[in-house]
Formats: structure tokens, C-alpha cells, sequence
């Protein structure tokens, strides 16, 4: 299941939150995405609801993970919504098509459908 809010941030003692550092987070590390070295700073890993809308989001980081937004995918057979989001530090052309099995007790569709991005 895509989702467009990003549900964890990395906060620090400014006023700016930041995506997380995919590589950090995976090694239990708060780290920034856009690489923000900063010594007298201390980040931590929090939901968004925490400090959202308190905090600004990070331009830097914004760029960094060059969001691409995912138009909502539907099922061809039925039309029921699937999903919909955003894909963060992907290029949009490395991804064409999603599969998917269609969550309808009475729809047997599953296979693969186009995907459609923003630019």
C-alpha cells in the first residue's frame, strides 16, 4: 500500500523536520536525508502527526528524494481504487507498471496495470 504522507520524520533542535535517510534508518540511525551535517544537532526519528504542521518541511531534503506522485491505480475490471502515493529516490522511468490483485471478494482480477506519474 502506497502512501502519500510520509509517516516518520527525523527532527533535530531547529524548527525543520527532514525526510529520513533511507540507509540510516535502516541501521536504527536518525540521520537526514539531505546529509545535513550539523555537530550541535541531535535527531531522533518521530511520526509527522508530532510535528506536523509545527515544523516546515526540509527544501533540501524535498530535493534530495525527488518525490514522484503516483496517480491512483484502479482495478481495469471493477475500477475499484487500489492506491495511490508517492515514490521518494526512484527515478520515475525505472517503474511502469504495478501488480496487483484486486481486494473484491466478487473480482478475480490479478495482474499487472500501466502506471501513471506526475512530472
Amino acid at each position: 500500500m502506497l502512501d502519500q504522507q510520509v509517516p516518520w520524520v527525523v527532527v533535530g533542535n531547529g524548527s525543520t523536520y527532514h525526510f529520513p535517510d533511507p540507509h540510516a534508518a535502516a541501521y536504527g540511525e536518525a540521520a537526514p536525508a539531505c546529509g545535513v551535517d550539523n555537530a550541535d544537532d541531535s535527531f531522533r526519528i518521530t511520526r509527522i502527526n508530532t510535528v506536523y504542521p509545527a515544523y516546515c518541511g526540509c527544501r533540501d531534503c524535498l530535493r534530495h528524494a525527488k518525490p514522484v506522485e503516483l496517480q491512483p491505480v484502479h482495478c481495469p475490471k471493477c475500477n475499484k481504487a487500489i492506491c495511490h502515493g508517492l515514490f521518494q529516490e526512484v527515478e520515475f522511468t525505472a517503474v511502469d507498471r504495478l501488480s496487483i490483485t484486486c481486494p473484491r471478494e466478487w473480482c478475480d482480477f490479478d495482474g499487472v496495470v500501466e502506471l501513471t506519474v506526475e512530472r
